[in-house]
């Protein structure tokens, strides 16, 4: 029990100091429960993306361009319909070790967005210096949580020399 005294003297009955005090512990209590899932969250994203960056366990690989680049289809199916679609149509051909052709898509776009499907993060600067193709691959691979961010991105950067191309990116994805 805490007594009168603790608090201000604005406080005036024995009853609101019973519901003050509740007030503060159960304040403090979600903020703890939030602090401890934002640590758990950043935990479990930075273990992905250990995960993706080493290529451990990896069960598929994707040609983007030049580069093949390995990552895994339970974490892709489950995090996008469109890859779950892919995966399930071409089973045979990339079980046999044959990688997954990805056409119309940047290599450095590509890596971004399965950053964002294994962590929700993306590296430092790469949503800022390819919005755009973030925007459009996101769109493309159904991932619409980084089309949104992409959007966003997009629009506070807009400028007199971004928005024709702006213009026809969002044209061409109504």
């Amino acid at each position: 029990f805490i007594s009168r005294s603790f608090f201000p003297p604005l406080v005036i009955s024995p009853w609101c100091d019973t519901l003050r005090v509740h007030f503060l512990f159960i304040f403090e209590a979600i903020e703890a429960m939030s602090t401890a899932a934002a640590a758990a969250h950043a935990a479990l994203a930075a273990d992905l993306g250990t995960l993706l960056d080493s290529g451990k366990e990896a069960d598929v690989v994707f040609r983007v361009g030049e580069e093949e680049i390995s990552a895994h289809r339970w974490l892709l199916a489950a995090r996008s319909p469109v890859f779950e679609a892919l995966f399930a149509e071409q089973w045979s051909d990339a079980a046999g070790g044959g990688a997954i052709p990805i056409e119309g898509t940047a290599p450095a776009a590509f890596k971004q967005l399965l950053r964002g499907a294994y962590t929700g993060c993306y590296d430092d600067g790469a949503l800022a210096a390819m919005a755009d193709h973030l925007f459009e691959a996101a769109g493309k691979f159904g991932m619409l949580a980084l089309q949104v961010e992409a959007r966003r991105q997009m629009v506070a950067s807009l400028n007199a020399a971004k928005v024709c191309d702006y213009f026809a990116l969002g044209h061409a994805h109504e």
